[in-house]
C-alpha cells in the first residue's frame, strides 16, 4: 500500500499542476474579457461625453440666441412704449385743437346767425325804403 503511494502523489501533483494551469488560463481569459469590457465601457463613456458636449454646446447657443431675442424684444417694447407716450401726447394736443376749433366754429356760427339777422333786417329796411321811394315817385 505504501509502495503505491509515491505514484499517487505524483499523479495528484500532476493533476494539481494541470488544474492550476487551467485555472491560470481561465483567469487570463477572464482578465482579457474584463479588460475588453472595460475598454468598451470607457469608449462608450467617452462617446457619451462627446455627445453631451455637443448637446450642451447646442443648448448653450440656443440659450444665447433666445436671450438675444428677448433683449431685442425688450428694446422693441421700450421703443413702442416711448412711441405710445408720444402718440398719447400728440393725441392730447389734437384733442385740444379740436376743442379750440369747435369753439371757433361755435363763434363763427353765432356770427353767421347774427349776420343773417342783420341781413334780414337790412333787407326789410331796403324793402321799406324801396316802398317809400315808390311812394315818393308817385307824388
Amino acid at each position: 500500500l505504501l509502495a503505491n503511494r509515491p505514484s499517487c502523489d505524483s499523479q495528484a501533483a500532476s493533476r494539481l499542476s494541470l488544474d492550476r494551469a487551467a485555472f491560470e488560463q481561465m483567469l487570463c481569459e477572464l482578465e482579457e474579457k474584463l479588460k475588453a469590457e472595460e475598454d468598451a465601457r470607457l469608449s462608450q463613456a467617452m462617446s457619451a461625453e462627446h455627445t453631451l458636449d455637443i448637446v450642451l454646446g447646442a443648448l448653450r447657443e440656443e440659450g444665447e440666441r433666445r436671450m438675444s431675442a428677448v433683449e431685442h424684444l425688450r428694446e422693441e417694447r421700450e421703443g413702442l412704449t416711448s412711441y405710445s407716450i408720444e402718440v398719447g401726447k400728440e393725441r392730447e394736443k389734437m384733442e385740444d385743437k379740436v376743442d379750440e376749433l369747435a369753439e371757433v366754429n361755435t363763434q363763427l356760427r353765432a356770427r353767421l346767425a347774427q349776420s343773417e339777422e342783420e341781413g334780414a333786417r337790412l333787407k326789410h329796411t331796403l324793402t321799406e325804403l324801396g316802398g317809400q321811394c315808390e311812394n315818393m315817385k308817385q307824388y
